[in-house]
């Protein structure tokens, strides 16, 4: 009997790790669970006089951690209908929950955010932010953008869309985007950018996506 025991917990083991966390669950159902974090702006490169959209709103870096940061993520909560990842997604069934992504943007020193030329990020960059981050859960899959610059002078904002195992840490998939920025004030500015990066991925990244990955 404790031989019979022993197989059963063997197979009752591998079972569970029979279906790892990957791209496939976006697209079948699955019991693996969604969820949404929002944008990382830890890593971003601020270009520009953003007082000078406008003349509405203040360059301070204190100011745009402060107010910005948290003000763009609440719109995926206070706006959902405009914002919508679900919609983005194609109708996938996601949880947004943002304060893991507050606890990470209150951490950044904002005087290190200014920068002059825009910097690309790769996906092994990527990884290496990401690898340390603590979501408050280790099921499921985790969405979120990797804010990677704001830019004035460009009129864009860039962001690195990010699938992660929670379970690893491990990056499954992260693809850059272009939005071209536009509005009164800094908050809609740059809210339009993020916005039209949503609405590419809901036309165009999704279906590509779905020919990489859903076999």
């Amino acid at each position: 009997m404790r031989k019979n025991g022993y197989l059963l917990s063997v197979f009752l083991l591998f079972a569970s790790l029979g279906h790892a966390q990957s791209m496939k669950d976006l697209f079948h159902e699955s019991d693996v669970k969604f969820y949404w974090f929002g944008i990382d702006y830890s890593h971003v490169q601020l270009i520009g006089t953003f007082n000078q959209i406008f003349l509405e709103g203040s360059r301070d870096p204190n100011s745009i951690k402060n107010t910005y940061f948290p003000g763009w993520n609440a719109l995926f909560v206070r706006e959902a209908d405009k914002y919508n990842v679900s919609a983005m997604l194609h109708g996938k069934q996601i949880e947004t929950k943002i304060g893991p992504i507050y606890k990470i943007n209150n951490q950044v020193d904002p005087l290190q955010l200014d920068t002059v030329n825009e910097v690309h990020y790769t996906p092994a960059q990527i990884q290496d932010f990401v690898k340390e981050y603590d979501f408050g859960t280790e099921e499921g899959i985790g969405a979120f953008f990797v804010a990677e610059s704001l830019n004035k002078e460009q009129e864009h904002g860039i962001y690195h869309l990010v699938f992660l195992n929670l379970a690893t840490n491990e990056v499954l998939h992260t693809q850059s985007f272009t939005g071209k920025a536009g509005g009164f004030g800094i908050r809609n500015y740059y809210a339009k950018s993020f916005r039209l990066v949503m609405e590419t991925i809901q036309k165009n990244a999704f279906d590509q996506w779905k020919k990489l990955y859903a076999g």
